[in-house]
């Protein structure tokens, strides 16, 4: 950020955060760095020993130790029967939702899915965008307001999209749910092209948008549509700032 009187120019593009009169950007590229407490989307690589490697997509490799898994019907201690079954578990390939653990000096992350709402993902579509772009949320495993897809933002720039299922459904997803998701990851990619924080109030206004000019899910990346987001986006940014100032 450079400071030439009261203009602020920036050196990067990114995202712009403040914290009173502090401004920092946010460059969009670059590799995810993993943090404790991080909700991440990974690919399973390899199996060795007690444990998984994971492709977070980060500087960091991603380990998910067997013992950092909830094993149904096998309550806290793992047996030799456990470990020989862990492909039955997750298997090379297989996508799952984890939360980072621990992170090492050596550069390695630790992951855990000892709750209910991690692990294997079902079928669906998983959407690569810019860590940066992730908006940070008190709950990243969600649904899509107003649509019946579930929605894991993962930290890393990985955002998983599927038919919303409840805990222990895994039924295959209808023709309707295959179109919806295909819809709300279309709408996650127009946020990213545009450069838009992305979080499930956002995907759901692109949808709205792309609803009410009766636009296809193939022309959701179309330069006109696009434009329209943007401009959508710095009209609810303006009356956002214009209601603060009202209230202050």
């Amino acid at each position: 950020m450079v400071t030439n009187g009261d203009d602020l120019t920036a050196t990067v593009c990114g995202t712009v955060g403040r914290v009173n009169k502090l401004v920092n950007v946010t460059a969009v590229s670059g590799r995810y760095v993993a943090q404790a407490g991080d909700v991440v989307v990974g690919r399973v690589v390899e199996i060795s020993g007690k444990r998984w490697g994971v492709d977070i997509g980060g500087v960091q490799e991603a380990v998910l130790m067997l013992s950092s898994v909830t094993i149904p019907g096998v309550q806290r201690r793992h047996t030799a029967e456990a470990e020989l079954n862990m492909r039955t578990l997750l298997a090379e390939g297989d996508l799952l939702s984890a939360e980072v653990q621990s992170t090492f000096r050596d550069a390695g992350v630790s992951l855990q899915t000892r709750t209910s709402k991690f692990g294997r993902l079902g079928e669906g579509q998983v959407v690569r965008v810019p860590p940066s772009l992730v908006k940070r949320l008190k709950h990243h495993i969600t649904e899509v307001p107003g649509h019946p897809v579930g929605v894991v933002l993962g930290t890393n720039g990985l955002v998983w999209l599927g038919p919303r299922r409840g805990e222990g459904e895994d039924a295959p997803p209808t023709q309707e749910e295959r179109e919806e998701t295909a819809r709300a990851a279309m709408a996650v990619r127009a946020l990213a092209r545009c450069h838009v924080l992305i979080s499930p109030p956002s995907v759901a206004r692109v949808l709205a948008a792309a609803a009410e000019s009766a636009v296809p899910a193939r022309d959701m990346l179309s330069a006109r549509f696009l434009r329209r987001l943007l401009a959508d986006e710095a009209a609810r940014q303006q009356a956002e700032a214009g209601g603060g100032a009202d209230a202050a």
